[in-house]
């Protein structure tokens, strides 16, 4: 990556944090009549090509999509009444920061020869996982915002491994890895953590917030009708989730496996696609899948 690839991206960003600023002081000191115009940097970098030269598709389409919102969400809070909700404010200012943390990804991920992606889905890569996780649980001590993640399995997956060809599976996986990114929302990440499985973390959202993620994506799996080619005939794919909402002082590493083990250790009756576990008093899981 050349000093010309991240010049542009500097300037994004020292523009919008500039277009921010004066936002929220307007808000807060509103004398005068100010045109406040939104920064078209990005707009700029990405006509350029730059974007897709550097960066995969689906990274280009996602910070395109953060941007979009960023700048709506500016014009919302811009016009909501002096006696708004906080709920304007969160939001904008929660996009923000999501723009700046992904041109950040991009910088340094392109550094890197892209470290920071996970090549057959497209997701945010292991490698990265618990850096992000632990950036967002310090924003949650900070803020004191909501925020839970979820493990997500693809069922029998070591047997479509041991019959499929590696090529065949990774499309298979792909195509799920599809239906993640848009299940969850846009400032929201999704990561390849294993084979076969997924980590989904929703920012500030409770468990309520995760719950309601899995469920668009168990809908996208049912309308999708993935079925795998096995030697005795088509299965449908089908997945096992669990979610839980993490607390200050949590070991997340500890935290993730008890994901894990509490989704491997569940039972769910045929024809079930959907299930809650009350397992502990601070927490509360969900075990879902699509058949």
């Amino acid at each position: 990556m050349t000093g010309t690839d991240i010049k542009p991206l500097s300037t994004v960003r020292e523009e919008h944090t500039g277009w921010y600023g004066a936002i929220v002081r307007h808000a807060l000191y509103p004398e005068g009549v100010i045109n406040i115009k939104p920064p078209q940097s990005f707009n700029e970098w990405i006509k350029s090509g730059q974007g897709d030269a550097v960066m995969p598709a689906t990274s280009v389409e996602r910070l395109r999509k953060i941007h979009d919102d960023l700048h709506e969400a500016g014009k919302q809070f811009k016009a909501a009444p002096r006696e708004m909700s906080l709920e304007p404010f969160d939001r904008f200012t929660l996009l923000f920061e999501e723009f700046l943390n992904h041109l950040t990804r991009v910088e340094q991920d392109l550094a890197v020869e892209n470290s920071g992606m996970d090549p057959t889905t497209g997701l945010r890569s292991r490698s990265v996982m618990m850096a992000d996780i632990a950036r967002e649980v310090d924003r949650m001590n900070r803020q004191g915002k909501a925020f839970s993640l979820a493990v997500t399995k693809i069922d029998d997956y070591e047997t479509y491994a041991a019959q499929l060809r590696p090529e065949q599976l990774q499309g298979y996986v792909r195509q799920l890895a599809g239906m993640v990114q848009k299940s969850i929302r846009t400032f929201d990440d999704a990561y390849a953590s294993a084979p076969g499985e997924f980590v989904l973390s929703f920012k500030q959202s409770n468990i309520g917030g995760g719950f309601r993620a899995l469920e668009r994506l168990r809908k996208a799996l049912i309308e999708g009708h993935l079925e795998i080619p096995l030697k005795d005939g088509a299965v449908p794919l089908s997945l096992s989730c669990c979610v839980g909402e993490p607390h200050p002082g949590d070991n997340l590493e500890l935290f993730i496996n008890e994901l894990r083990r509490d989704m491997r250790d569940s039972v769910r009756e045929p024809g079930t696609v959907l299930k809650y576990h009350e397992l502990a008093p601070l927490k509360r899981f969900v075990n879902t899948g699509a058949e």
